[in-house]
């Protein structure tokens, strides 16, 4: 419980540092959720997977303001920095040893499958299936929500370009179902009102709902 209440306190600090990297978590969390039931997993791991989903960025807390916020095109040093935020949210959740399996989950999300991935360079299925469903949330999400440098993409082409990745970014597998579940959904864009941390306990995090327009 008391590391269940140290997650949730992370929660708020990226909510207060940064909202839209918050309200990004939130969605993501939701859209790995959706994929691991098409997937047929375990409660327990669709728990892991949604405490990852919304920790996964924890680590940007420690970039500077300069970086964070910057509105357009990072450097190549800013860039550098920035791809050191799964080690830093794995450092961050260090002393949550509950949560280990949490951590690994968050280390390996910018992992790809044909190895050109950061921080290990592992590929395949040395990568963990919830990570694999991860980087797809986390690049749909990406691609369909506003940015400085361009307005959110539509599904369509949202789709495309992660159908154009399979094999290379993204595992065959869990794209199929994570691409099922978008392409079937009654709305496939999402938007956020609030709801739970985690299962049964009205807090913080917000939850997304259907029905929004791009």
């Amino acid at each position: 419980m008391m590391e269940r209440s140290a997650a949730e306190a992370l929660l708020l600090a990226l909510e207060a540092r940064d909202q839209e990297t918050f309200q990004h978590s939130a969605r993501v969390a939701e859209l790995c959720v959706g994929c691991a039931v098409k997937m047929g997993m375990s409660s327990d791991e669709q728990d892991d997977l949604r405490l990852a989903a919304l920790l996964h960025d924890i680590g940007k807390i420690g970039l500077p303001d300069r970086v964070l916020h910057k509105s357009g095109k990072l450097t190549r040093n800013e860039r550098q920095l920035v791809t050191h935020h799964p080690e830093m949210s794995v450092s961050i959740l260090t002393p949550l040893r509950t949560l280990s399996r949490v951590s690994e989950i968050i280390l390996q999300h910018h992992e790809k499958f044909d190895g050109t991935g950061y921080p290990r360079g592992i590929r395949a299925e040395e990568i963990l299936i919830e990570s694999r469903i991860l980087a797809l949330a986390d690049s749909y999400d990406a691609l369909s929500s506003m940015r400085p440098y361009r307005g959110p993409l539509r599904v369509a082409s949202s789709v495309a370009w992660i159908k154009s990745q399979v094999g290379r970014q993204f595992c065959p597998v869990a794209a199929l179902a994570f691409l099922d579940m978008v392409e079937t959904a009654p709305h496939s864009n999402f938007c956020p009102p609030r709801a739970q941390v985690f299962p049964g306990e009205e807090r913080v995090v917000p939850q997304l709902r259907t029905g929004c327009e791009i």
